[in-house]
């Protein structure tokens, strides 16, 4: 039963009186005994209660524990979402080993310069071909490949998933030392170093665990929800919106073995009588286009998640087309332990379309001091440091009970980032109006300026997003000789026509200042955008595509004025 809002709180209240604090390991093994036989995670044909999921874990940490695994090791999980990997989270948690979970889709050398920056010492990865090179690897002392090819051989370094099995059936409970530090570290999590080379954010259990009770007392949800998640769960988003947060209520995760597409989501959302989705706007875009749902189809869904930072018209088609009543975004980054503000249920009704909610209130998990808000924020002058005005637009800065201990071996990155009072800069620019909702409005690093004038991305995808003519828009700055910077947007519209144009042109006029114009518009499908695995746009991909389409556009067309103009 899905209750109403006060129900759905009385319930968490009723579970959880006052806060305890725990380990990701012993959280999950009371809940797993609380909740022993409801479904806890869905996987194709394969399904798992809580009860079994347990047992599964054990056996791991076993395993794990055979190979030499300890207390402080770093191991490095090079995984697709599996049941595999959700069992690992809970068994290296157990054990006190720290996690650090790598992007699958990163370069070869991107990948062997987080095993060593990290000091990793174990690498549980998908297979062989995926490998890094071992020789560039020296601290590495064991590699567990979970499939192995009939062609192949696992000797020296490397064991098969089935051995690695077999061997923990030789260890008894007893011999395994249980981490017992809610706040030790738990997980280094790299960032996607857009700029630079990745660094590793470093979270605590109890972080982790407060975030994600936050957003499951944020979000009001019920026990036994079940809960898509088509997203990587080694980036901050599927892991703690996703998997930690079901943990709280019983819940059910249902990772996807295909890719994402519309057809394949609709599917599923109907087949695993799913309660909730949570997604990229790349997810819910091409689940509206392509699967086109309606809400006779999917009679369980009543919430989705997805970030705000995509086209007005997503919003209401979500609520229309899939029939939910739930509608949620919210703002947060790896360093903060996933969302610092979060969009309620109780919310007014399109604020999901111009703000990222207000700051997450995790009650009993929360700071006493703050009425159980996890962060306290302020808004500074991205250039003095300055604290704003309420209303002022500036560099979010926060502080609190689940802000990263700093980045690991990043000694002048933490110099940077944190002030003497433990302040954190954000990097993000943005504001917060009278009620306590935060606008988001781009990363310092992406503002750029053309004749002196500061202009932010993000502000003018948004105000293009409401554009009737345009399905998709993302917005960059590049290096421009006259101007010092100029504006490229790419647009992919619903139509290209002249008079779609037309129209196009006349609005940007009617709603951006003169020098918030992009000189350039590149019509473009958005499908073909370069993007992060987890769905986000990719800033300084899309700035290198806008500067050599522009480049090549003068260079055989020439260009004269300021007048907008298409390619």
């Amino acid at each position: 039963m899905i209750g109403t809002s006060e129900e759905r709180l009385r319930d968490l209240q009723q579970l959880y009186p006052r806060w305890q604090e725990d380990t990701l390991w012993t959280r999950f093994e009371k809940n797993a005994r609380v909740f022993k036989d409801r479904e806890f995670l869905v996987y194709g044909q394969r399904a798992y209660t809580y009860q079994q999921a347990l047992e599964c874990v054990n056996r791991l940490a076993a395993s794990c524990h055979a190979q030499g695994i300890r207390e402080g090791s770093h191991v490095a999980l090079m995984l697709y979402n599996s049941p595999e990997y959700v069992f690992l989270i809970f068994a290296l948690a157990k054990l006190g080993a720290v996690k650090v979970p790598i992007n699958m889709k990163l370069s070869q050398e991107e990948k062997e310069y987080i095993i060593k920056q990290s000091d990793c010492e174990y690498l549980i990865l998908h297979s062989l071909e995926k490998s890094p090179e071992f020789e560039h690897l020296p601290k590495l002392k064991r590699c567990v490949v979970r499939f192995v090819r009939e062609t192949e051989a696992c000797s020296g370094l490397c064991i098969g998933w089935e051995a690695f099995w077999e061997e923990g059936g030789s260890i008894r409970d007893y011999e395994i030392s249980v981490l017992k530090n809610p706040q030790a570290l738990a997980d280094i999590l790299y960032t996607s170093g857009s700029t630079m080379r990745p660094k590793g954010v470093m979270l605590t259990h109890d972080a982790l665990l407060r975030s994600s009770f936050g957003t499951c007392r944020t979000r009001m949800m019920e026990i036994g929800r079940r809960m898509l998640v088509p997203i990587p769960l080694y980036h901050i988003f599927g892991y703690v919106e996703g998997l930690l947060s079901l943990i709280w209520v019983g819940g059910t995760i249902i990772l996807t073995d295909q890719k994402a597409e519309g057809s394949y989501i609709l599917n599923l959302l109907q087949s695993s009588r799913a309660n909730d989705i949570i997604c990229v706007p790349i997810v819910m875009i091409h689940l509206l286009e392509q699967g086109k749902p309606s809400p006779d189809q999917l009679p369980h869904l009543h919430a989705a998640y997805w970030a705000s930072t995509c086209p007005e018209w997503v919003w209401d088609a979500g609520k229309e087309q899939l029939g939910i009543t739930d509608v949620t975004t919210g703002y947060g980054m790896t360093e903060c332990g996933s969302t610092t503000t979060m969009m309620s249920p109780l919310a007014p009704k399109d604020a999901v379309k111009f703000s990222q909610g207000t700051c997450k209130n995790a009650g009993i998990a929360g700071n006493e001091r703050l009425d159980g808000k996890l962060l306290e924020v302020k808004i500074c002058d991205p250039g003095t440091g300055e604290e704003l005005s309420l209303g002022e637009s500036g560099e979010l800065w926060c502080r609190g009970l689940t802000v990263t201990k700093g980045y690991y071996h990043g000694s002048e990155q933490n110099q940077d980032s944190f002030d003497k009072e433990g302040w954190f800069a954000t990097g993000d620019l943005g504001c917060f109006d009278s009620q306590g909702y935060f606008t988001f409005q781009g990363r310092k690093s992406d503002m750029y300026k053309i004749n002196g004038e500061n202009v932010s991305p993000q502000f003018v995808n948004g105000v293009l997003g409401r554009c009737p003519q345009i399905k998709a828009v993302e917005m960059v700055g590049i290096s421009y000789g006259k101007y010092g910077e100029i504006g490229v947007a790419f647009i992919d519209p619903l139509e290209d026509s002249r008079m779609a144009r037309r129209q196009i042109d006349d609005y940007l006029r009617k709603h951006l200042a003169e020098f918030q114009i992009p000189s350039y518009l590149i019509v473009s499908d958005s499908g073909k955008w370069p993007r992060t695995s987890c769905g986000k746009i990719q800033p300084s991909a899309l700035r290198v595509l806008a500067q050599d389409k522009v480049t090549h556009f003068e260079n055989s067309c020439g260009k004269t004025g300021k007048e907008i103009t298409w390619i």
